[in-house]
Parts: C-alpha cells; sequence; structure tokens
C-alpha cells in the first residue's frame, strides 16, 4: 500500500499489511454503507453504532437540533437550518499508556435524493466502474465515515495506541453542526482529523489546514414604475425608478471594496492562489422575460464573500452593508426605500500553521503512504475543520480524490477506490503517530 518504497517506522509496516490482506473487506464496507443509506439517515447512524461497538468503543448517540447549537462567531438565516433532531454517533476508544489523544470525524447525512434523472448508474448500488465507486452521497461524506472505521480497524488488528482515539460521525449538511454538539457535549482531544474526500479533485495531494471564512448575502433594491399605462415603457424611463440600476452601482461598488479589503487583509498562503479576499455574485432576479418593456419593482443580488482566518466576520459585514448604502445614497431616496440587506450564512474562518506537529504528522502519513508530500489547500472555504480549531484543538483534514459531486450539480458522484484505500491507510498511519502505541 505504501508508494515510498522504505520501511514505516514504529511498526507501521504491520498496517500496511493489514490493510492489504483486508482491502476486499474495506471496499465491501464503503459498498454497503452506500445501500444503507437508500434506507435514510438514521439506518447510517445505526450502521456507525454498530461497526463502531464491535471495534470495542465506548459508543454514545448524541441527539441535536441545528437551532439549538451556537457556533462561535458565525449566524445563518432561519430558512437554511434544517430544524429536525439529529443524531451524531460517538465511539471512545481508550488509549492504554499516556500518548496525545485524537478526535476523528466525518458526516454521514448527505444532499437531499433529487434530479436521479440525471444519474447513469443505480444512486445506491455502489456500482465500481475503471476504479470509482459510485453512489449517492459517496464523497459527501460516505466514504470519509467509512476511513474511519475502516482505520480503526486496521490500527485495532495491528495493535494497541497508547493515546485515546474519539471517533464522530455527525450531521454537517444545512447548518446541523454535529461536531459542534459533540464537542460541547464534553468530546475533545489533543488534536482532530476531518475526514473527507477532497473536493478539489486532488485526493491525497491535499491537506486542509486552513479554511477562510465565507458570508452570504442578498440584496435587494426597489423601483418605482413609470407613471403610465402604456405597455411599453421605455420611453419613460426618466419618470421611473429602475432596480436594476441600483444594483448595477452595488456591484461596481463591491468589486471595489474586494479590492481594497484584498489589499487590507492579505494573507500570503492564499495569494497563492487568488485574492485574500474574494467576492462573487452568483445570482441576479429582477422582472420577467417577458415583461422586459417594463420596470420591474425589485431586483435581487445574491452573493459571496471569502476573507481570511482571524478576520473578524463581522468586520466583512460592516464593510458589505457600507458599501451598499453608499452605493445607493443618491438614489434610494426616489422610491422611499433602502435596499434591505439579509444575511445568509455568516462563517469565521480557522487556521493551523503549517508547521504545527499535526500537520507535520499528517503530511508524514501520507507521504510514506503515497510517497508524495501534500500541500495545504488554502482556497475551501467554510470547511468544518473550523469548528475543532475554534475550540482550541488543532485540526487538518483530507481525504481520496472524488468527483462529480451533487452539492456541486453533478451526478454519478464517485469515490477513487484505490485512493480511498490509501486514505484508510495514512488515517491509521496518522492515529499510530499521532496517539503512540500501547504498552
Amino acid at each position: 500500500m505504501r508508494a515510498g518504497g522504505t520501511r514505516a517506522p514504529d511498526g507501521l509496516d504491520a498496517i500496511d499489511a493489514t490493510i492489504e490482506e483486508h482491502r476486499s473487506t474495506y471496499v465491501a464496507r464503503l459498498s454497503s454503507l452506500v445501500r444503507e443509506a437508500a434506507a435514510g439517515e438514521s439506518h447510517v447512524v445505526r450502521w456507525v453504532a454498530r461497526h463502531l461497538g464491535a471495534l470495542g468503543c465506548q459508543v454514545e448517540v448524541v441527539a441535536s437540533r441545528a437551532a439549538d447549537v451556537s457556533a462561535s462567531d458565525e449566524r445563518v438565516h432561519p430558512e437554511l437550518i434544517d430544524a429536525t433532531a439529529r443524531e451524531s454517533v460517538v465511539g471512545r476508544l481508550p488509549g492504554r499508556g499516556a500518548g496525545r489523544s485524537l478526535l476523528l470525524f466525518c458526516h454521514h447525512d448527505t444532499e437531499r435524493v433529487t434530479g436521479l434523472e440525471a444519474w447513469r448508474h443505480p444512486p445506491f448500488a455502489a456500482d465500481e466502474v475503471e476504479g470509482r465507486m459510485i453512489g449517492w452521497g459517496i464523497a459527501d461524506d460516505l466514504a470519509g465515515v467509512a476511513i474511519l472505521v475502516c482505520a480503526l480497524d486496521a490500527v485495532q488488528r495491528s495493535g494497541s495506541l497508547a493515546g485515546a482515539v474519539i471517533a464522530a460521525s455527525t450531521p454537517s449538511k444545512r447548518h446541523a453542526r454535529g461536531i459542534v454538539a459533540v464537542l460541547r457535549g464534553g468530546h475533545t482531544a489533543d488534536g482532530a482529523v476531518y475526514l473527507h474526500p477532497a473536493e478539489s479533485g486532488n485526493g491525497l495531494r491535499d491537506i486542509k489546514a486552513m479554511t477562510p471564512g465565507l458570508a452570504r448575502f442578498r440584496v435587494t433594491t426597489h423601483g418605482r414604475p413609470a407613471p403610465t399605462q402604456e405597455p411599453e415603457q421605455t420611453p419613460f424611463r426618466r419618470e421611473a425608478v429602475n432596480p436594476i440600476d441600483a444594483a448595477t452601482e452595488i456591484v461596481r461598488t463591491l468589486a471595489a471594496l474586494n479590492r481594497q479589503l484584498a489589499r487590507e487583509m492579505p494573507h500570503p498562503l492564499i495569494e497563492t492562489r487568488g485574492d485574500s479576499v474574494s467576492m462573487l455574485i452568483g445570482h441576479v432576479a429582477a422582472g420577467a422575460p417577458d415583461r422586459a418593456a417594463r420596470v420591474p419593482e425589485t431586483c435581487t443580488l445574491t452573493g459571496s464573500v471569502s476573507f481570511p482566518p482571524g478576520i473578524r466576520p463581522s468586520t466583512i459585514v460592516t464593510r458589505v452593508e457600507q458599501a451598499v448604502m453608499d452605493a445607493t445614497a443618491a438614489d434610494w431616496h426616489r422610491v422611499a426605500r433602502r435596499p434591505t440587506i439579509e444575511w445568509l450564512a455568516v462563517l469565521p474562518g480557522a487556521e493551523i500553521s503549517s508547521g504545527h506537529p499535526l500537520c507535520d504528522a499528517a503530511s508524514r502519513a501520507i507521504e510514506r503512504v503515497t510517497g508524495l508530500a501534500p500541500a495545504i489547500n488554502p482556497l475551501h472555504a467554510a470547511s468544518d475543520i473550523r469548528h475543532p480549531i475554534l475550540a482550541g484543538i488543532p485540526c487538518v483534514g483530507f481525504g481520496p480524490r472524488c468527483g462529480n459531486l451533487v452539492q456541486a450539480g453533478g451526478s454519478d458522484e464517485w469515490v477513487d477506490v484505490e485512493d480511498y484505500l490509501r486514505a484508510i491507510n495514512v488515517t491509521a498511519h496518522l492515529i499510530v503517530d499521532w496517539c503512540g502505541r500501547g504498552v
């Protein structure tokens, strides 16, 4: 399983041999999890609890509601939150010495099942095609769940640990904040690892050790139609107030603000790939195609801004709101209504240093298994790695190659099977490296 060709230190060759011996079992475990997901989230929760219990973990099911779980320095519009009660599974494997503890976490919930007509393969059959396993939610994040269970299995088969391992499978979609509920329940550790296939497509060549903050907003400008019954209002433009004009000025002003904030808030790692602050207007809605000769009542811009870790989200909110008001100051009184700004989600960034011992340990484990030194991906905004970091626990994330994610508009979502097995090996190596061998 290890591509580097050298003997692994500290008896880690035993893990390589264990994973090679049980590779078919570990692949079957992922396919069974995909099929289990067809019956719903509660069935996946029971699957995880059953497997962690079989590994000798002390298992607890933690129930929570997203609306009752506040996360550090963030806010989310109620329309984006799933109000139903959700469950996390936590398994604790005590250590047999004085080693460091490690929290492994993933999320077992998937996107709501829609749009199956675009799939060429049955979504819950776990078909393998050209080295890829296909399934609904397999990359987001059922593979992470299977990696967690299989890595613990491999570690258990190859010896005991000095430090404790806490394994948590939690809900995350629709701002469920399951990992926050787990942390607030008293489950803590000296380090944390978020197991999730790499949305970048780079697989184990990427490590998440930082995540930019992200603020999503919706701005609505208001108009006033021309005082006429004429069906064609174009000649009366000067007597109307077109909300699209105000929205256009807002877009220009926000673009200027973007450039200014990028100068004020530099981040060297993000700037290796782009701007440290990046703003995007992703949707514009006004009027209707069959009424293009009439002035619409409103124009709505929906967008987002990413920003470096360490910047308070409230700073971004204040600057955006001021820019919107400045852009429309000359015109809003003509309709007697200021533009409205709604914040859909405001999420802080977080990071650990590239030289942190946990980041070093993850890099070592990946290089041992793949033969390649990974790089930190600085552009994955709003990653769940922020939750342990903001709670004072250093955290990294990694996972196998994947593609066609439903969340990104894809179909036939897949995970590379060999990279999935390598991710199990990397995780097992990291557990042993971080926690140490028991006596």
